[in-house]
């Protein structure tokens, strides 16, 4: 499935992060039955505008509600727009061109800190899907000190994650040359033909990696720093008043749907995805991300609060020196229409 770009747009930089800590390894609950099914929706449907990084091979994760018609029967008229970055997206948001963005939430940190109002209200892809590759002879994190390794952006997810595991390491973060050299195919490219020592990558090319005798993964990024985020589900806390409130917690539940649908049926998350980016089912990248995905917990059909992930990020951002403080945990997230949503799709579970 393809979805069109109908979003202009507007080139104005933000400091703000394109966006994963493997989550609990228990079994969510299954969705009830319809004798659970949602209080009456909206009586017309609620046009919603949701923004989204350009899908890739994870791209079943977020799709799936669409496809399964998950949006419908909750009473929400979907349309998603695509960006190329999440500083463009969360600008987007608070300009009031979205109504929802799925992101990484150091923005939502960033805008907040500025007496912006982005409110959190669920997770659906916390588990961080991000591993280190580097050059063979490079064997250990602490051999990438003083290397070139590459990024999209100064400051973007690559960038910060690679970061945070130095810091973890104890080692320091300064001491490497961070090479913005685009996004995660041109970067790839890049570690191939040398022009860089290490790249922070999507999980989807350790299948390409471990083809090439002369590169290796050292890590998964959730192996050294688990309560790294990648996705949860933002909205701007004053646009969001003036949607009827069963329309919001009819859009968190057609995305529990949606994931737990994927989440159960993982052939079909295969064929979603590949039929979205335009590769075959049986592709080591669709195979071998979806079979980690699923594995790792990646993501969230429960849509939890995480935030213990929160409190982590926000720490991080003060020891980056990207906030001067923390904030109250409530200028960052409200979860009661997660908890409303919850209790339609897996009633007291």
């Amino acid at each position: 499935m393809r979805i069109r770009n109908k979003l202009a747009i507007v080139a104005m930089a933000v400091p703000l992060l394109g966006l994963l800590a493997a989550c609990g390894k228990s079994e969510p609950p299954k969705p009830v039955t319809a004798a659970t099914a949602p209080a009456a929706p909206p009586k017309e449907m609620v046009k919603w505008k949701h923004g989204l990084i350009k899908p890739q091979v994870a791209s079943a994760f977020v799709l799936m509600a669409k496809n399964k018609e998950y949006f419908k029967k909750y009473g929400i008229d979907m349309e998603y727009q695509e960006f190329i970055s999440a500083p463009l997206m969360t600008q987007a948001l608070t300009a009031g061109a979205l109504d929802s963005v799925e992101a990484n939430p150091v923005g939502a940190i960033l805008v907040n800190t500025k007496g912006g109002n982005i409110k959190i209200i669920g997770s659906t892809m916390p588990g961080l899907d991000l591993a280190v590759y580097a050059k063979k002879e490079l064997k250990t994190i602490a051999d990438l000190q003083g290397k070139k390794i590459g990024t999209s952006a100064a400051k973007d997810l690559p960038d910060l994650l690679m970061r945070a595991i130095f810091q973890k390491e104890g080692l320091p973060t300064e001491n490497a040359t961070y090479a913005a050299v685009g996004g995660n195919g041109d970067r790839f490219n890049a570690l191939r033909t040398g022009a860089i020592d290490a790249d922070v990558n999507s999980l989807d090319v350790l299948p390409q990696v471990e083809a090439d005798p002369k590169l290796h993964m050292i890590t998964i990024g959730t192996d050294v720093v688990p309560n790294f985020p990648r996705l949860m589900l933002m909205v701007d806390g004053e646009r969001i008043k003036s949607k009827p409130r069963e329309a919001v917690v009819g859009v968190l539940a057609a995305m529990m749907e949606g994931l737990q649908y994927a989440t159960d049926h993982p052939d079909e998350a295969k064929r979603l995805a590949a039929n979205n980016i335009g590769l075959s089912v049986d592709d080591p990248r669709i195979v071998r991300y979806y079979d980690l995905a699923i594995q790792r917990n990646f993501a969230s059909p429960r849509m939890e609060a995480q935030t213990q992930k929160i409190d982590w990020l926000q720490d991080f951002a003060v020891s980056m020196k990207m906030v001067p403080a923390k904030l109250p945990i409530e200028k960052l997230m409200d979860m009661s229409y997660r908890d409303e949503a919850f209790k339609i799709v897996y009633g007291n579970k």
